[in-house]
Order: C-alpha cells, then structure tokens, then sequence
C-alpha cells in the first residue's frame, strides 16, 4: 500500500441487517499491467473485518487508458462458531507416497 485514509462512517446493510461501517481508501503501488490500483473498502466498526471492496484499476493498452472496477461484498460471514477439528487433518489420498525430508535434507522413503 502507499496510502491509505478514512473517507467516513456508512451504514451498509447486508441482508436484513445493517452494520455501522468505516470507508477507507487505500492506494496501492502498480502491479503487473495495472498503472494504479485503488480499494474502497468497508470494514464493520463491530468486527473490523471487511464487509465490501471495490477495486479500481487502470491500465494501458494499445495507447488507450482502460479503467476496471470490480466489487466483491459479503453475504454471509460466521464469526467465532465452533470448527470442526477433522476438517484440518492430512489424510494421504489413496495410492500417494509421503516422503518426508531429515533436518540434513536427505530423503527418507
């Protein structure tokens, strides 16, 4: 990021409930063929997770400057529910071989 401020406080309502909501802007440095990159983002005073992005992106092409906005917002968030352990163990997939690594760096089989 290269910058970033507070715009203001919003209320955005998603679904049938509203949130009280800071709107920042960030700039962000160019990546890839993008010249600039700028967020508006919504982030619930509540939580502070963000609820809604918008990106604006400008480009070059062919000596034409194209801009792109695309929004991402969110519809549905469970914060701080139980997590089934199972769903973080490793099961080898049926036919695979683990091969582990020493502290050396040599094979094991």
């Amino acid at each position: 990021m290269i910058a970033a401020r507070i715009l203001r406080d919003e209320k955005l309502s998603l679904r049938n409930v509203t949130l009280d909501c800071s709107v920042i802007e960030a700039q962000a440095g160019p990546v890839g063929p993008a010249l600039t990159r700028s967020y508006l983002l919504w982030v619930d005073q509540q939580t502070g997770v963000v609820v809604k992005q918008q990106l604006t992106a400008t480009r070059e092409e062919g000596g034409r400057r194209i801009e792109s906005v695309s929004s991402l917002v969110v519809r549905r968030m469970l914060l701080d529910v139980p997590i089934n352990e199972k769903l973080f163990e490793f099961e080898l997939p049926a036919g695979s071989k683990l091969v582990t690594r020493r502290s050396g760096g040599e094979r094991l089989y």
